[in-house]
């Protein structure tokens, strides 16, 4: 019936559709781990299941607004509720939170993604040539999608504990069902920072110490100082295996240009006193 259709209902009934949305995508990904990372399902899949993970997350984050808005609506404006509680005021809420993410993630469906080789793909992974692209992307979406949702939630699940907390004026105190009421609230702010938090600063943090790595070419400097350990090692096992046979090692800085040798464990602490300095 229509009164069950509630502003609440309508943006929950979303919020499901928007995670069903993600539960179809997901034995797509599981088979593209269980493959070691070998995408088989071509090029135009790969981008919609990018595009899906995204939208699901961002919309999902925005239905959580507009619910902790109602809550707060309903409770310290209950006058301005009862006027705006109306399904159909939730339905265009909802249509325009799925217009502006849909056409937000729309770039997704447009990236173009590189053979890793014959028949498969490299899909969810980061393209090292897509650095620059993506962190800029982050430094929209990390404001828009996840700071901005997150200030709103805070603002209205403090005022909402408030006036849940406050003294009834017939009782006196508090009622134990309002308490109850308030630690829902508390536990449902918890959620939402449990679920979106870790996400959106490890990929901040990921994002700009790749930039770094290529920036400053940490990998060539890496590979380099690798490359200078393991010929050092080869030295010294040559040195080793070339002195075991007679204990001593051939100088060839002797003053006469004929060949000295030194006792093996004083070319070991002259190895020793390179490696100190």
């Amino acid at each position: 019936t229509q009164k069950s259709f509630t502003p609440v209902s309508v943006l929950m009934v979303n919020l499901l559709v928007s995670d069903l949305m993600l539960v179809s995508s997901l034995p797509l990904r599981v088979s593209y781990y269980m493959l070691n990372s070998h995408w088989i399902f071509g090029n135009v899949a790969c981008r919609v299941i990018s595009y899906v993970f995204y939208l699901n997350m961002y919309s999902s984050v925005y239905f959580l607004v507009a619910l902790n808005i109602l809550r707060y609506l309903a409770l310290v404006r209950p006058y301005l509720y009862i006027r705006i509680q109306t399904h159909y005021i939730a339905g265009i809420v909802c249509a325009l939170i799925w217009l502006f993410m849909g056409l937000s993630c729309s770039p997704l469906l447009f990236t173009q993604k590189k053979p890793h080789d014959e028949g498969s793909f490299r899909c969810l992974e980061l393209a090292e040539d897509n650095v620059d692209q993506l962190l800029l992307i982050n430094n929209v979406t990390f404001p828009v999608g996840f700071v901005f949702p997150l200030v709103v939630v805070i603002f209205c699940s403090v005022l909402v504990a408030k006036n849940l907390l406050r003294p009834s004026p017939a009782l006196g105190r508090t009622r134990p069902s309002r308490k109850k009421a308030c630690a829902l609230v508390i536990i449902s702010l918890g959620i939402f920072l449990v679920c979106f938090m870790p996400y959106h600063i490890m990929r901040t943090i990921f994002l700009k110490t790749e930039k770094d790595i290529e920036a400053n070419r940490y990998k060539e400097s890496c590979d380099f100082i690798l490359m200078r350990i393991a010929c050092a090692r080869l030295t010294v096992v040559w040195t080793l295996s070339s002195s075991s046979s007679s204990g001593k090692i051939p100088d060839r800085s002797s003053p006469n240009g004929q060949e000295e040798e030194k006792p093996a464990l004083i070319l070991q602490g002259e190895t020793h006193s390179r490696k100190s300095y």
